[in-house]
């Protein structure tokens, strides 16, 4: 809940992303250079899973998940 606490969340050199709103199935972001967006929480909870499952993902940045 820090996120929804603090209002954003960054990771150092990359853009911020605002806390907007949370629904039942999904979260609203406010991208720093874009408009808000929808995540449903099984993409969060898909790229926790990738995470745990290759820690060598955190270091090839936010793209590392598109794949």
């Amino acid at each position: 809940m820090k996120y929804t606490d603090s209002g954003f969340a960054q990771i150092p050199t990359y853009n911020k992303f605002g806390f907007v709103e949370l629904k039942n199935t999904f979260m609203v972001i406010s991208q720093e250079n874009g408009e808000d967006t929808p995540i449903p929480f099984q993409k969060i909870i898909k790229s926790i899973e990738a995470y745990q499952g290759d820690i060598n993902l955190y270091n090839e940045g936010p793209s590392s998940l598109r794949n």
